[in-house]
């Protein structure tokens, strides 16, 4: 096999099995909404009901686990699959995510973008899936209060730029983490190019093109 059926093949083969995560993901995000979350929420008035025929101090307590559990369970199913990425698209669904990420982080989100095209579904999940594995990594590792997001349409690709002006690190002395692997994978599953700048001290900038 030569070198670019190998590469064909690699792609071909990373592809499925992301494909096959997303699936996976998007049972379980379904599962956690529809059945424990309705289950929940059935508690939830059952507590309610409860609570105008009976006064105990314990009763409210109950109320609030029960409330706080409900939330636990839209945001896990949100980070697994977000809805507004189906019914909305990719903007929508940054912008979701952007907002979320600063009131659960106090992490300030920049963001820019030109698209003049709706892209495919396999496109969009990709882009979204790196600069949520992106944000992830600058607020564990980065040390900073805000960091600058854009995504591109070009004449013949989608450019996603993210950066950061925190910690930074040496690729020489470090190896790549699981988030960058992460991210060069589904780029790779998608047919494009990853790119990563970095300095100690200076920060990170992260710089994938998505042929269209």
């Amino acid at each position: 096999m030569d070198e670019d059926a190998l590469k064909i093949a690699r792609q071909k083969m990373s592809a499925r099995i992301i494909e096959v995560q997303e699936e996976e993901r998007k049972r379980i995000s379904r599962n956690l909404h529809d059945d424990l979350g309705q289950n929940l929420y059935s508690h939830l008035i059952s507590i309610n009901l409860l609570q105008s025929q009976v006064e105990h101090p314990l009763i409210e307590q109950i109320k609030l686990e029960a409330t706080q559990l409900i939330e636990q369970v839209r945001e896990i199913s949100w980070e697994l699959r977000p809805a507004l990425l189906d019914d909305l698209g990719l903007i929508p669904a940054i912008r979701s995510f952007i907002t979320k990420f600063n009131e659960n982080y106090q992490l300030v989100i920049h963001f820019d973008y030109t698209l003049n095209h709706v892209l495919e579904n396999h496109i969009e999940l990709a882009i979204y899936r790196i600069i949520q594995e992106a944000l992830t990594n600058i607020r564990k590792y980065a040390h900073v209060k805000e960091a600058w997001l854009s995504v591109t349409e070009l004449p013949s690709s989608v450019q996603v730029i993210i950066v950061d002006h925190g910690k930074g690190f040496n690729p020489q002395e470090q190896t790549k983490g699981v988030g960058m692997l992460s991210m060069e994978e589904r780029v790779r599953a998608v047919g494009g190019i990853f790119q990563y700048q970095t300095l100690i001290g200076k920060g990170t900038k992260i710089i994938v093109d998505i042929p269209l």
